[in-house]
């Protein structure tokens, strides 16, 4: 039986196949070489710890809101805490976002509580007491501290403007950390004042019926109508007056 022999064209074609094979394949060889000579070395891996999800100012971090893992020692940022067991316990001092490698400079001190790492330098943290629902004030927010003082001379004064709140305490919340408060009634909030207000604030507490009153942030209030505007939350904090 004879065997059949290839044409040439089939024989030439095969071997056209085969160097356009081999080109290519060197081709992306040294292309692969060429990207790994320009790519930036990341330096070796690093151990950083990150959260698990949002987290506020003023938090005590646990075990279950971070977690670690590794990233190349190029794009770990300045001070990053190489570990979460490194910051178990400790308070933030700013808002962080899920995700984000935490760094030393969002940790307050290792001596700070959570109301004191939520403190700007030169201000003082104020807690008042109000009648409030749970819902409508939140970190963040501004308001207005009114206080109505009886006797013969009654008036009414604001004792504070623009105050941020810097924390809502449970009714709960605020009689384990407020002497003299009950647990009944609404939230407390933690006011930042600067050292003259809080003063002010004082003696309103003393000696006077306090009012909060909540309002639109500046920024959405610029840009609302006057018609579409809310009106403002007011708000009696649990405060007897007294004459001063």
């Amino acid at each position: 039986m004879l065997r059949r022999k290839l044409p040439v064209s089939s024989v030439v074609f095969g071997a056209l196949a085969l160097a356009c094979g081999v080109a290519a394949f060197a081709l992306m060889q040294a292309w692969a070489q060429r990207v790994n000579t320009t790519r930036p070395d990341g330096g070796p891996p690093v151990r950083v710890a990150v959260l698990t999800r949002d987290l506020p100012r003023g938090i005590t971090l646990t075990a279950d809101m971070m977690r670690d893992t590794t990233v190349p020692e190029a794009f770990a940022p300045p001070a990053a805490v190489g570990s979460a067991h490194d910051a178990l316990g400790r308070v933030l001092a700013a808002d962080v976002a899920g995700g984000e490698v935490l760094t030393g400079t969002r940790l307050a001190g290792s001596s700070s509580g959570p109301i004191a790492a939520l403190v700007p330098p030169g201000m003082r943290a104020v807690v008042v007491p109000t009648a409030l629902p749970s819902d409508p004030v939140r970190p963040g927010d501004l308001v207005d501290v009114l206080a109505a003082f009886g006797g013969p001379q009654s008036h009414v004064e604001t004792v504070g403007q623009d105050l941020e709140v810097a924390r809502v305490l449970s009714p709960e919340e605020a009689a384990a950390r407020t002497p003299g408060t009950t647990g009944t009634g609404g939230p407390s909030l933690i006011l930042l004042a600067d050292p003259a207000t809080s003063e002010d604030l004082a003696f309103a507490l003393a000696f006077a019926t306090i009012t909060v009153t909540v309002d639109a942030p500046p920024q959405n209030a610029a840009s609302a109508s006057p018609a579409s505007t809310p009106p403002p939350v007011v708000a009696t904090a649990l405060v007897p007056s007294a004459t001063p």
